[in-house]
C-alpha cells in the first residue's frame, strides 16, 4: 500500500450526471513521496453558473482550447492504475470520475478509496475547521490558489501525507482500537488503517508521549509540581512593583505598563487589603486583565490563599491561561501555580466512553462513528479532556452528552478511570494552585452547591462582570425543551436494541440468574409501557401548549412566539387542559419514578454491575428534578419568578421551550456571594452610566448607602478625539415616523453609499435578525457585482470567529451582525475603518423578564423607562461602540442612524456616556465627505 492518486475537479455543477468537469487537478504518491503532478482544464459547451466562476476563476474563456474530457481520462488512467484514489470528501469527486470514465469508454475505478475529510475529522479533533481552505492554513500549508483543481489537489496530497505521519506517530492500541471501530463503516478506510496495524506489529516503536490504561491510549503527563510553591516574596512591597526603578523595569526594560494598568492594580490591591469590594470600570485599552491578575497572584503568594478569577466567556478564560499567565510567569520574580477550572459537564467520562460508547460502536451509523473515532484519537492526545479543544459540531452535541462526566453517574473512587479521571485531576489543580481561573457559570454553581466544587476562597475577580446578573439569572432559574425531554427518554429507551433499561435487560438475562430474570422481566412489563406512555403524553402535552400560544400570540420577530404565564392566562380554559394533561403526567412520572427506585434497589441487592446502577441513579435523579420541575412551572406560582413558554411551528407541529427565572437576582447574589467573601472585585469595560454605577450596582444586591462597595472609572488610554469621530445623520427619518420598510430602504441606500466610499472596511451593529436579512439581500444585489463582499451574521455561518476571519481578508467587505457581535469582536488595523449602528439597542419591552421587571419597578413607584431600559441600551451602546477603536493606531468613524441620540430627552446619557469624542450631526452627504477627510488623514 504506497501507491496513492489524490484527485480534485472543478465542476459547473455537484450533480455527476448532469454537470461537466471543467478542470482535473492530481498528484500522485509513491512511498510517501509526491512523484507526479498532473492538471489540465477540459473543455464544456455547459452554460458555468456565475458563482462558480466566480469562485473558481474558471469562465469558457479560460476553457475554450482546453483538452476534451476522452483525452483527459486517458492521460489519466496510468496514474490511477493500482492506486489508492484520495480526495477531500471524495463521494464528489470519484462520482464524476466514474461518470467521466464510463463517457470515455473506461471500466470504473474499482480500488480502494480513502477521504481525507473523514480522516482529517477522525486525527485532527483540535483542528478548528474541515473546511480545505481552512484546514490548510491552520496546518500551515502551502495552498496558494484554492478552488482550482490541482491547487486543492496538491494541497490536499500535503494534507493527506500530515495524516499518515500522524497515524504512524499513534501506539498500537489505539490503531487496534480504531480498527474495531472504522471496520463497521461501509467504506475502506478500516483497510487503510488495517495497514498500520500490521506495520506496527512487525516493526514497534518507542511510545514515550503515551501510556495505556485499561486497553486505552492516554497522554502521558509528566509530573508537575502542582503543589503551590513554596517560594516566598520576601520583603518585596506591591508599590516597588510599579516604581521606575522596580524589578519590572529592571528586569525587563521592554515590558511598559500604562497608567492606567498600574491605577488598576494598586486599586485593586488597597480593596483587598481592607476587605471591600470594588467595581472599577476599565476603557478599552487599559490592559485590565494583567492589572488584577498581578496583584491577585501578589495576594495569594503573600497570604497564602487562593484568589479566584471568573469570566464571562471560556474564550477570556482560555485567553487568561494561554496568554496573559505566561506573560506573568516570565515577569514575576517568584512562581506561582495557576489553572483552569471549568464546569463538569466539560470534561470527557472516560468510564462511560469506554463502557457505554465503544461497547455499542457496532449498532451506530457512520457519522457518530466517526465521531467515535474522532473522542478516540482525542483521548490519546489530550492533556485536559476539555470539551472545548474538539471541534465538535452540532449534530455530535447528543453523542457529548452520553460521555460527558456529570456528578450524578460518577462513581468518584470506586471508578475504575478515577486515577486518570480529567475532571478530578482538574478539580486537584485547583486544590493545589494559588490562582484558579474560572467562569461565571461555575462561580454560581459552586454557590448553589454549598462551595463544593471550588476551594475555599475569600478574594474573588468577575471580569466580563455587565453579564453576571444574566448569568446568574439563567443559573437559577430553569429551561425545559421539548427536545430535552425526548432525548432524556431515548438515554432510558430508544428502541429494542439501545437505551440503559435494554443494557440492563440484557445483562440480568445473560446472567441465568433467577433473581435477574425478574427484575428483567419487571422492567419488560411494567417499566417500558409506562415509559412509553409518558412519551406519547408529553407529545400531546407540547402539542397543547403550541396551539395555545399560537393562537394568542402573533408572530415575533425570531420565529418563536413567547407567552408570559400570568394569572390571566391561567383562567383561560385551554391552560386547564394543559394542566390537567400535566397532572396525569406526574401519576405517570410519580410511578415511572417508584418503579426505578425498586429497581435499583434489587440491581444493588444482586450486585449488578456498579456502571448499570451508577447510570440509572443519575438518570433516576434527573427524573425527580424533572417532576418537580415541571410541577412548579405549571403552578407557576412563585411570586418572585417569571414564567414564560416559547414555541415555534415545524409543519405541522409545534416545538415548545418552558422558562422560568428569578425576577431579581441582585438579593441572592448579595447574601450568598457579596456577603460571605472578604473582597469581590467587579471590571468590565462597561459597567457606569453618565458616570454613574447605580444601575450595576442595584444589579448585585447593593443600594446606593452601602459604604462596603467602591466605585470607579478608568478611562481609556486611547486618544477618541484624534482616532475617531461619532455621526449621526439628521436628514435620516426617524424609525418612529416612517414604517419599517421605508426606513430599511434609506437605511440600504446609505450604506451602499458609504461601503462604495470605503471599499468595504464597515461593520454594520443591528438590533433585529428581520432587519438584518432585509438589508443583506438588498446590499448583497447591490454590492457584490462592484467586488464588494457582503457577509451576514446567521447567513453566511453562525460562527462569528469565522465571519471576522473572512471579514479581515483582502477582499473589500462589509459585515451585518447582530446579538453577540455588539462585543467580544476584535478587529484592530486597517480592516475595519467604519462601525455603524442602526438603532439604539433597547430591549424588546414584551420580553417576560422584562416585562416583570417593569411592573415590579411600577409598584414601587419607579420609572422602568429611565431606571432599567435607558441604563440596559446605554450599557450595550458603549459594548457596540467599543468594537472600532482596539488599537491607539487605530481610526475610523462610527455612523449612528437613530435620531433618537440627539433628539430624545435621554438621548445625552447615551453621548455623555462615552469617551471624550468629537459628534457631529448633520446630513448624510456632509458625514461622506467627512468621513472621506478622516480616514484619508491615516
Amino acid at each position: 500500500m504506497n501507491r496513492f492518486i489524490v484527485i480534485d475537479i472543478e465542476t459547473t455543477g455537484n450533480q455527476p450526471n448532469k454537470d461537466a468537469i471543467t478542470q482535473v487537478g492530481a498528484v500522485l504518491i509513491e512511498n510517501e513521496e509526491i512523484k507526479k503532478i498532473y492538471s489540465s482544464f477540459v473543455y464544456t459547451d455547459q452554460p458555468i453558473p456565475e458563482y462558480i466562476q466566480a469562485l473558481t476563476g474558471i469562465t469558457h474563456e479560460v476553457i475554450k482550447d482546453a483538452a476534451l474530457l476522452e483525452d483527459v481520462m486517458m492521460e489519466l488512467l496510468p496514474l490511477m492504475e493500482g492506486a489508492i484514489f484520495v480526495a477531500h470528501h471524495a463521494a464528489f469527486d470519484l462520482g464524476f470520475i466514474q461518470k467521466a470514465l464510463e463517457k470515455s469508454g473506461y471500466s470504473p475505478f474499482s480500488g480502494p478509496v480513502v477521504d481525507t475529510l473523514d480522516l482529517a475529522r477522525i486525527l485532527l479533533p483540535m483542528v478548528q475547521s474541515y473546511k480545505l481552505g481552512e484546514m490548510t492554513q491552520e496546518l500551515k500549508i502551502k495552498h496558494e490558489n484554492p478552488h482550482r483543481a490541482v491547487d486543492d489537489a496538491l494541497a490536499t496530497a500535503q494534507l493527506f501525507l500530515q495524516l499518515v505521519e500522524q497515524l504512524k506517530k499513534m501506539p498500537l492500541i489505539y490503531l487496534q482500537r480504531l480498527y474495531e471501530i472504522t471496520k463497521n463503516l461501509d467504506d475502506d478506510l478500516a483497510f487503510f488503517i488495517d495497514h498500520f496495524v500490521e506495520d506496527r506489529i512487525i516493526h514497534p516503536i518507542e511510545e514515550d508521549q503515551f501510556f495505556v490504561y485499561q486497553q486505552m491510549a492516554l497522554q502521558k503527563i509528566m509530573d508537575e509540581d502542582d503543589s503551590s510553591s513554596n517560594e516566598h516574596i520576601g520583603d518585596l512591597e506591591f508599590e516597588e512593583m510599579f516604581s521606575v526603578q522596580g524589578f519590572l523595569s529592571e528586569r525587563f526594560p521592554n515590558f511598559e505598563i500604562r497608567p492606567s494598568q498600574k491605577e488598576m492594580s494598586l486599586d485593586v490591591m488597597e480593596a483587598f487589603i481592607e476587605q471591600k469590594h470594588l467595581m472599577i470600570e476599565a476603557g478599552t485599552g487599559t490592559g485590565k486583565s494583567l492589572a488584577y491578575l498581578i496583584p491577585s497572584i501578589f495576594w495569594a503568594k503573600e497570604h497564602n490563599e487562593k484568589v479566584v478569577v471568573s469570566t464571562h466567556t471560556i474564550n477570556l478564560q482560555e485567553q487568561l491561561y494561554q496568554r496573559d499567565i505566561p506573560v506573568l510567569k516570565e515577569i514575576l520574580p517568584f512562581d506561582f501555580h495557576a489553572t483552569v477550572l471549568k464546569g463538569r459537564n466539560h470534561y470527557l467520562c472516560l468510564r462511560k466512553f469506554e463502557q457505554q460508547i465503544l461497547q455499542s460502536s457496532s449498532e451506530r451509523n457512520k457519522e457518530e462513528m466517526i465521531y467515535l473515532a474522532q473522542l478516540l484519537t482525542w483521548v490519546a492526545l489530550t492533556k485536559t479532556g476539555d470539551v472545548e479543544e474538539l471541534n465538535l459540531s452540532p449534530n455530535h452535541k447528543n453523542l457529548w452528552n452520553e460521555v460527558k462526566s456529570d456528578a450524578e453517574t460518577c462513581l468518584n473512587r470506586n471508578c475504575p478511570w478515577f486515577r486518570v479521571c480529567f475532571y478530578h485531576r482538574a478539580k486537584q489543580k485547583a486544590q493545589t494552585a494559588d490562582l484558579i481561573l474560572t467562569n461565571h457559570s461555575l462561580l454560581l454553581t459552586d454557590l448553589q452547591s454549598e462551595n463544593r466544587i471550588l476551594p475555599n476562597y475569600k478574594k474573588l475577580v468577575i471580569d466580563e462582570a455587565h453579564h453576571f446578573e444574566d448569568v446568574a439569572s439563567k443559573h437559577l432559574g430553569y429551561e425545559l425543551t421539548q427536545y430535552g425531554i425526548n432525548q432524556y427518554f431515548q438515554r432510558l429507551y430508544k428502541d429494542a436494541k439501545h437505551g440503559l433499561l435494554i443494557q440492563i435487560m440484557n445483562e440480568c438475562y445473560r446472567s441465568q440468574d433467577p433473581d435477574q430474570f425478574a427484575v428483567a422481566n419487571q422492567i419488560q412489563n411494567q417499566l417500558l409501557p409506562i415509559l412509553i406512555e409518558i412519551e406519547q403524553n408529553f407529545q400531546e402535552y407540547f402539542n397543547q401548549i403550541g396551539k395555545f400560544v399560537d393562537h394568542l400570540v402573533v408572530k415575533q420577530e425570531t420565529g418563536r412566539k413567547t407567552l408570559r404565564i400570568t394569572e390571566r392566562i391561567k383562567s383561560k380554559k385551554e391552560w386547564k387542559i394543559i394542566c390537567e394533561i400535566y397532572r396525569n403526567l406526574y401519576i405517570q412520572l410519580t410511578e415511572m419514578d417508584n418503579l426505578i427506585e425498586e429497581t435499583l434497589r434489587k440491581l444493588k441487592d444482586l450486585q449488578l454491575e456498579e456502571n448499570f446502577i451508577a447510570d440509572l441513579k443519575g438518570i433516576h435523579k434527573e427524573l425527580k428534578e424533572l417532576n418537580h420541575i415541571l410541577s412548579e412551572w405549571n403552578e407557576a406560582q412563585d411570586l418572585k419568578m417569571v414564567f414564560w413558554v416559547e414555541t415555534e411551528s415545524r409543519g405541522k407541529k409545534f416545538v415548545s421551550y418552558l422558562y422560568a427565572s428569578p425576577i431579581d437576582v441582585g438579593p441572592f447574589i448579595k447574601e450568598f456571594l457579596f456577603d460571605q467573601k472578604d473582597s469581590i472585585i467587579l471590571t468590565s469595560a462597561t459597567l457606569s452610566v453618565n458616570g454613574s454605577f447605580q444601575y450595576s450596582s442595584e444589579k448585585f444586591g447593593f443600594d446606593p448607602t452601602d459604604h462596603n462597595l467602591r466605585k470607579k472609572t478608568l478611562s481609556s488610554p486611547f486618544d477618541y478625539r484624534k482616532q475617531a469621530i461619532i455621526s449621526i445623520p439628521n436628514d435620516f427619518p426617524n424609525i418612529q415616523e416612517v414604517d419599517e420598510p421605508e426606513f430599511v430602504q434609506y437605511l440600504i441606500k446609505n450604506i451602499r453609499e458609504l461601503v462604495l466610499q470605503l471599499n468595504g472596511k464597515t461593520l454594520i451593529l443591528f438590533t433585529s435578525y428581520q432587519m438584518l436579512n432585509q438589508v443583506y439581500e438588498e446590499l448583497k444585489k447591490l454590492l457584490e457585482p462592484v467586488g464588494i463582499k457582503v457577509l451576514g451574521h446567521g447567513i453566511d455561518s453562525s460562527s462569528r470567529t469565522k465571519l471576522v476571519k473572512q471579514f479581515q481578508s483582502q477582499t473589500p467587505t462589509v459585515l451585518l451582525g447582530t446579538s453577540s457581535f455588539w462585543e467580544g469582536v476584535d478587529i484592530p488595523g486597517e480592516s475595519l475603518s467604519a462601525l455603524v449602528i442602526v438603532r439604539l439597542p433597547f430591549t424588546p419591552p414584551n420580553h417576560p423578564i422584562y416585562e416583570a421587571k417593569t411592573e415590579k419597578l411600577k409598584v414601587a413607584k419607579r420609572n422602568p423607562f429611565m431606571e432599567m431600559a435607558v441604563p440596559q441600551a446605554v450599557i450595550r451602546f458603549k459594548q457596540g461602540f467599543g468594537r472600532l477603536i482596539r488599537t491607539q493606531k487605530d481610526r475610523g468613524v462610527v455612523i449612528v442612524f437613530d435620531r433618537r441620540i440627539i433628539e430624545s430627552k435621554y438621548g445625552k446619557y447615551f453621548l455623555q456616556s462615552l469617551p471624550d469624542i468629537d459628534v457631529r450631526y448633520q446630513p448624510f452627504s456632509k458625514i461622506l465627505s467627512d468621513t472621506k477627510e478622516w480616514i484619508k488623514k491615516e
